[in-house]
């Protein structure tokens, strides 16, 4: 079998050598600008200083963003937070993955990935996740320190569609194993954030749905989406409701679509289905590496519980 890069040092000392001249770093405010041109010019999606500023100088929870300079060329950036699961553990999430063109295939990905690997063990993490595209997948299976457990697919309903489903009397959510956020995180993942605004739509229990906004800037397309969601997971009906109810504030600002996401070993899925919801054959995958052998628990997908809100881009 193969040994990864993390037990085989002779393979990392060569990677450096093969990336002599690249100063791999934390990111500090001065990169900001190189780090947002880097972007924009990879993606449509187009980011600002204010992002920066937001995921990696003030979060709320421990947070680095990791670059790789070729002289005053920024070849690329890789980024990690802590968070905390359901479960009590600590476990780290990657996002903002990008490599420019002319440096990929050097193994610099892996250079940047032992930094954010380093930075997860700090924060004595158990696990680093990520929910990636395919192209990201690929990225991580290539690391072989990685596995990806499970697809998370998107479902969507057309706003044109009657909303009557049957009440779900069976089914939970209890016992799944999910990234924690308290008022604290929700403030700075929702209030405070720079590139969208979200609703919260409260429920006289107190449970409630956070939703956004989006219009796709070149079909002009508005989509509703429910990034995340708080009730009692002991019933089910009660997040039935709760989703009717988040489908007519969405129809309400004008989305043509709403989308969400559920995972096909929970009830929550077979709930959607019943509203209406189809998949859209958009998905992510979800990728993940376990630290320490009492966690390996953490492989197995069917435990997992996962929303939109767990990826920055919703």
């Amino acid at each position: 079998m193969r040994l990864s890069v993390f037990n085989n040092p002779k393979h990392l000392d060569r990677i450096r050598d093969i990336n002599a001249r690249i100063v791999v770093r934390p990111a500090q405010g001065s990169d900001t600008e190189k780090v947002i041109n880097l972007i924009n010019t990879q993606y449509d999606r187009q980011k600002t200083v204010d992002y920066f500023y937001w995921q990696f100088i003030n979060p709320v929870h421990p947070a680095r963003l990791i670059v790789a300079y070729d002289g005053d060329i920024l070849a690329g950036f890789y980024g990690v937070q802590i968070h905390r699961l359901s479960s009590g553990e600590t476990c780290a999430f990657t996002i903002d993955l990008l490599i420019r063109k002319e440096y990929r295939n050097r193994g610099l990905f892996i250079l940047l990935e032992n930094e954010a690997h380093q930075f997860a063990l700090e924060h004595k993490a158990v696990a680093i996740t990520t929910v990636a595209n395919q192209e990201g997948m690929k990225a991580y299976v290539g690391l072989r320190t990685w596995k990806v457990i499970g697809t998370i697919p998107t479902l969507e309903l057309l706003t044109l569609s009657s909303v009557s489903p049957g009440l779900e009397k069976k089914g939970s959510l209890r016992g799944f194993i999910y990234f924690s956020k308290d008022k604290d995180y929700r403030y700075w993942r929702y209030d405070s954030n720079p590139e969208y605004k979200y609703d919260y739509l409260t429920m006289p229990d107190g449970a409630f749905a956070v939703t956004k906004i989006f219009q796709d800037p070149i079909t002009h397309k508005v989509f509703g989406d429910i990034v995340d969601f708080e009730s009692d997971w002991s019933r089910l009906i009660n997040l039935q409701i709760l989703f009717t109810k988040a489908i007519e504030h969405l129809k309400r600002q004008g989305a043509e679509l709403v989308t969400t996401w559920a995972l096909l070993h929970t009830s929550l899925y077979s709930m959607l289905k019943s509203l209406g919801f189809t998949e859209s054959g958009l998905v992510r995958h979800f990728c993940v590496k376990v630290l320490k052998p009492e966690y390996f628990h953490l492989y197995e997908f069917p435990r997992w519980h996962l929303v939109q809100a767990d990826a920055e881009i919703y």
